[in-house]
């Protein structure tokens, strides 16, 4: 657990710090953003939780579980830095967005995640020469994840870190009343791994019975949030 805390907080810290490095160039935009009931991740078992699967599985459809969650609120920076502008309305930036999610799931509560993406933006927030009210933003690239990171009960269950595939829709629009920038994002990632095979023992005929079990081990993430730019 300490590992993936560590491992995340040096993640921001190196991110924010050359990120802020770029701003009097006009190249970094900064916000912060929330999600609320709209955060959800399935983990994938890790070499230790199917190594614990014979102990962990009692039954002839007894499986082991996998880490899923749903986050009460995910809080989190937003850092864009722009890598190519193309005009004022269109151009390619890297994008980071270090988070903590309030989790709830199996194993405990708490995670974690980090989107790192590559993003193609239409419109408003493209650059800081764009004089569009409204934009679009359309990412591919990589969700670094933690399992959960407080473990309630279950000895066997550790903490781990996994990454997948992901693309991100946004929309981006000023507000009336205050003129402030705010972008509504969709996010998703997958990945397709292969199989699992788990044991479990079966009791049901009187002695105990080893049976191998092949489950999917995918994992899977869906986030809609939204982010309020600071410097735009």
């Amino acid at each position: 657990m300490k590992k993936c805390i560590l491992t995340f907080l040096v993640f921001t810290c190196i991110g924010i710090s050359d990120s802020m490095s770029q701003n009097n160039k006009g190249t970094f935009t900064l916000g912060y953003g929330c999600s609320l009931l709209g955060d959800v991740a399935i983990a994938p078992y890790n070499k230790g939780m199917m190594d614990n699967g014979l102990s962990k599985t009692t039954s002839i459809t007894g499986v082991l579980k996998k880490d899923f969650s749903v986050s009460l609120i995910s809080l989190y920076f937003q850092m864009n830095t722009l890598l190519k502008e193309f005009n004022a309305n269109t151009s390619l930036s890297f994008n980071a967005s270090p988070g903590i999610r309030c989790s709830v799931g199996n194993y405990g509560f708490g995670s974690a995640n980090m989107p790192i993406t590559i993003n193609f933006n239409k419109g408003m927030l493209s650059s800081f020469n764009s004089d569009a009210t409204t934009g679009v933003t359309f990412g591919i690239g990589a969700n670094i994840l933690t399992s959960t990171l407080f473990n309630l009960g279950d000895k066997e269950f550790n903490p781990f870190i996994y990454a997948q595939p992901c693309v991100q829709l946004g929309f981006r629009f000023f507000t009336r009343r205050y003129e402030e920038p705010y972008e509504v994002m969709l996010q998703a990632g997958y990945l397709p791994l292969k199989n699992a095979d788990v044991l479990t023992t079966n009791n049901y005929y009187g002695s105990p019975q080893v049976i191998h079990n092949s489950i999917s081990n995918s994992s899977t993430s869906l986030r809609i949030s939204v982010v309020k730019y600071l410097n735009y």
